[in-house]
């Protein structure tokens, strides 16, 4: 098995953005996966609804239409359905 060794911290610390563990599956993955590999991360909790959920949506818009202006849409990465739309598109829209 390989090892993997990874050393953030500060500004530099990963972030992972949960709403619920117990009912996304969006969230549960990551945090599954970083948990296994020993991968340090900052849980931060976004629940459902509220200003710090809103202010997190508003971000993901802003990243969306950043994508679609840059590479001219009609979907994120450009004319095709690609990955980026399909991890993208069911926390974003």
């Amino acid at each position: 098995m390989t090892s993997v060794t990874i050393r953030l911290s500060g500004a530099n610390a990963l972030q992972l953005y949960i709403a619920n563990k117990n009912y996304s599956s969006w969230s549960l993955r990551p945090w599954l996966l970083m948990s296994t590999l020993d991968i340090p991360f900052e849980e931060v909790l976004v629940p459902f609804g509220g200003q710090t959920a809103s202010h997190a949506f508003q971000r993901i818009d802003g990243l969306w239409q950043q994508g679609l202006h840059a590479y001219g849409g009609p979907f994120l990465a450009g004319e095709q359905f690609s990955a980026v739309d399909a991890f993208y598109a069911p926390l974003a829209r």
